[in-house]
């Protein structure tokens, strides 16, 4: 059986990174966690893809746009697209496809190429198993969720809906929606 030269060339490739991986050098001041820019990323990779006879081409195959209220009111457009990456090998043109999204959030016109550079990022990262050296698991802690919510009426749901459905039918005025919506 012949194995296509493409998948050789990403396993190279995945070698040459897992010695040094690439570090989280950069601070998300904002969120406060550490991340590896694009560019971090594209500056390792650029040598090691001719090298290894490889190109990664991009297509763009769903794209969602949705306008979106920031904190003050400002407008920011929130992009999702889905994009395949054909990983290429020049040495016998055999080709793997991987399919990633990228999402972001901007203010302007920027948008779709930040979604493009998160597609691309997470491509990278994961079909290069690009390690991070000498760096906790990010995922060693979760978010903690609060517990519980409000009891089930006595009466059950449906019956609770059936009641203030009731009691919304017979306000007579917009302060008497006020008084039930804050009780």
């Amino acid at each position: 059986m012949i194995v296509p030269k493409v998948y050789k060339a990403i396993s190279a490739v995945s070698a040459e990174l897992a010695k040094a991986g690439i570090p989280k050098a950069h601070l998300n001041l904002r969120d406060q966690y550490q991340y590896r820019s694009i560019d971090d990323l594209l500056n390792r990779l650029a040598p090691l893809l001719p090298k290894h006879r490889l190109c990664v081409l991009p297509r763009v195959l769903e794209r969602t746009s949705v306008d979106r209220l920031a904190l003050g009111d400002g407008l920011l457009v929130h992009i999702c697209l889905k994009v395949a990456f054909d990983i290429v090998s020049t040495a016998d043109a055999s080709v793997h496809t991987v399919e990633a999204f990228g999402e972001a959030l901007d203010e302007g016109d920027k948008g779709t190429a930040k979604a493009m550079s998160s597609a691309y990022k997470t491509t990278l990262l994961q079909t290069f198993c690009i390690p991070v050296p000498d760096m906790a698991d990010a995922d060693a802690r979760s978010p903690k969720l609060k517990r519980g919510h409000d009891p089930e009426p006595v009466g059950g749901w449906s019956q609770w809906v059936t009641e203030l459905s009731e009691t919304i039918g017979i306000c007579m005025s917009e302060e008497a929606l006020s008084r039930v919506q804050k009780s």
